[in-house]
């Protein structure tokens, strides 16, 4: 199977996967960067012409790249120009435009669906599936719609923290979370909690001078005008608030859940363990006793399994994807927080067969070899 992967080769994920194909299938992945197919119109149609197959590849970890898919959203109303993008100087971490690059970034993937269906190569993580799961306000509206229990939305679209507080006020709630719509790995997500008019703001965020950026250390902010303008910051690129759900405790930290699925079937997960409110482990905190966790849930835990089976199947034309699932303090009932299309990365953790989440979405791929067809995506039994 000639396998394309559109990536940054030097991504750890991109690198992964293609010793885990190597090894499996035997060939070589093509690997095409990002900046290549933004650039190189004629590269990319060569190496569709070439591909059976395609997989996608996160974009992120390249400035080059980021300002060209911001040059894609350049047509969103009130947003920066292509001459303005062109000006624009990396400031690593920076909060902003993110409303302008989840637009850009879908009209990409839109191109590569259409570009693909053309020449008839498969995708194993379909380009319109990857775009709706970047944007939680929609992804808030799928799950709804498929009955998938989730933290309750509070407000969509906030134009600020008044209006935030105001929505806060309506739903009856003093805990909430604020996530930008199209943030992912904790970027600009914000607990916030009120008592009176105190507020007590939690995020990964640092300020500097006036700005907001993302950070590997979480603050905590109390400051009245240090709350607003993170909430502002991240308000004004477009965010969801949900209502705060209540974790599970174990063994003295806060818990949750990433779970990765492929080909709609559990079969990686990691308990993510945290002395505060953010578990993500990028953030320094630290992989718990999975298998104890699932032991202390019971019977709850083939539940909680199937829930992650009933949120695959709304998306079938994903390959895999990394279900980020809340267990409450009960062990007994559990939400969806999270879905996430690049969300596979879990070193040393190994399925029952001890594969890795790479050797095992190879083994998967070479079991149902696509064929290429003109003009459509069509995949072998």
């Amino acid at each position: 199977m000639n396998l394309l992967i559109i990536g940054n080769p030097e991504n750890r994920r991109v690198t992964l996967f293609r010793e885990a194909w190597r090894k499996t299938s035997g060939q070589e992945a093509h690997v095409l960067a990002w900046r290549e197919v933004l650039t190189n119109p004629e590269r990319l149609q060569e190496a569709m012409l070439w591909a059976e197959s395609l997989r996608i590849e996160s974009p992120g970890e390249n400035w080059e790249v980021e300002k060209g898919i911001l040059r894609l959203g350049s047509q969103l109303p009130g947003a920066l120009s292509g001459e303005d993008i062109d000006q624009l100087q990396f400031d690593r971490g920076a909060l902003r435009l993110q409303r302008q690059w989840l637009w850009g970034w879908q009209q990409l993937l839109d191109r590569l669906s259409v570009l693909a269906k053309n020449e008839g190569v498969f995708m194993w993580n379909s380009g319109l599936s990857i775009g709706k799961l970047f944007d939680k306000v929609l992804c808030h509206f799928l799950f709804n719609n498929g009955n998938i229990p989730r933290p309750r939305g509070v407000a969509y679209s906030p134009e600020n923290l008044a209006g935030v507080l105001a929505k806060m006020s309506e739903a009856n709630c003093s805990r909430v979370f604020i996530k930008p719509r199209s943030g992912s790995s904790a970027s600009g997500v914000i607990a916030l909690q009120r008592r009176g008019e105190e507020l007590r703001a939690t995020a990964p965020i640092e300020i500097e001078n006036g700005l907001c950026y993302n950070s590997l250390r979480v603050r905590t902010y109390t400051r009245r005008k240090e709350v607003e303008l993170i909430v502002d910051t991240v308000c004004w690129q477009d965010a969801i608030v949900e209502r705060w759900f209540p974790k599970a405790g174990f063994r003295g930290r806060t818990v949750d859940l990433r779970v990765v699925t492929i080909a709609g079937e559990p079969t990686h997960w990691v308990l993510r363990a945290s002395k505060g409110s953010l578990t993500n482990l990028h953030l320094g905190n630290e992989r718990g006793e999975t298998a104890a966790f699932q032991e202390a849930m019971g019977e709850a835990w083939g539940e909680l399994l199937e829930l992650c089976r009933k949120t695959a199947s709304l998306f079938p034309d994903m390959l895999t994807l990394g279900i980020d699932v809340l267990v409450a303090p009960s062990l007994d009932h559990f939400v969806v927080a999270e879905v996430n299309a690049f969300g596979d990365l879990l070193p040393g953790i190994l399925d029952e067969q001890g594969l890795s989440t790479y050797e095992r979405q190879a083994a998967e791929m070479r079991s149902r070899e696509p064929r290429r067809l003109n003009g459509a995506e069509s995949q072998s039994a």
